[in-house]
């Protein structure tokens, strides 16, 4: 939580910069061309049939690089991780997301709405998890598909807000407990993800 705290707090004040930047900069074209790197605040659901009944939910933080093959279509790899709570203890959920990204943009628009669609491998571990009376480093994986949507909104051409909502739809099927490995699992899973966070696109204006 206090990195999660700190993260903000190091939001908060890029936005606070660049919004000033911004003031001589409203006229600038805003794009998603070239490389870009994301950072937000991540708040995690999760329901799983067999393991749950209700949906757990937590909040972490989401790292992100893409790249933009033009101000409309991009690449993207992100990861984020969820400190999540269950029965008194925690746990951490991470996502890792392969996807594109397709943005309604047009010249000079510094509000832009996105779609995008990935696929997720993700997690579920518990340091020092009590498994009928044994203690040790429990793991449980998978695989999915994710899609999602959400907004740009442009400081300048450099820096913009993101906001963005996505749901996950998937299965966990290896669960891993110290040194023992079970394969073959066919755990159904659903997950969605809010992320707000502030994104820099390297290459400028498209």
């Amino acid at each position: 939580m206090h990195v999660t705290r700190c993260l903000l707090a190091v939001l908060l004040l890029g936005a606070t910069t660049v919004t000033v930047e911004a003031q001589g900069n409203a006229g600038a074209a805003a794009g998603a061309k070239g490389f870009f790197l994301g950072a937000a605040v991540n708040g995690s659901s999760l329901t799983a049939d067999d393991l749950d009944d209700e949906s757990e939910t937590g909040v972490g933080l989401l790292l992100q690089l893409g790249f933009g093959f033009n101000p409309q279509l991009a690449l993207f790899l992100e990861g984020s991780g969820a400190s999540m709570q269950s029965d008194g203890e925690s746990w951490i959920l991470s996502h890792g997301d392969l996807g594109l990204r397709y943005h309604f943009t047009a010249p000079g628009r510094l509000f832009v709405p996105f779609i995008d669609a990935a696929f997720t491998a993700w997690s579920g571990s518990q340091d020092n998890a009590d498994l009928d009376g044994q203690l040790g480093d429990l793991e449980i994986s998978g695989t999915g598909f994710s899609f999602g949507g959400g907004f740009l909104y442009y400081f300048s051409s450099r820096v913009a807000l993101n906001a963005q909502l996505k749901y996950t739809k998937g299965e966990f099927n290896k669960v891993r407990f110290e040194n023992v490995t079970v394969d073959g699992l066919d755990i159904d899973a659903s997950s969605g993800r809010f992320n707000v966070g502030l994104t820099w696109f390297l290459g400028g204006g498209r």
